[in-house]
């Protein structure tokens, strides 16, 4: 929910990073009361280009 509200979420552009497939693009719409995404306004819009991952070391 985003303000009260339904949003829906899409993610795209998958890409292979160390054998894990990680979506690079994800948007977030409002949901109209009709129940379908409302393109306008974007309420959140993320994009990845640089990904790697790490070891984890615990102490």
């Amino acid at each position: 929910m985003v303000a009260g509200g339904l949003a829906a979420h899409y993610s795209s552009e998958y890409r292979e990073v160390d054998g894990i497939v990680v979506p690079t693009k994800r948007r977030v719409h409002p949901v109209g009361e009709d129940g379908k995404p409302v393109l306008e306004p974007l309420l959140v819009s993320i994009d990845l280009s640089e990904i790697e991952f790490g070891e984890i070391t615990f102490a």
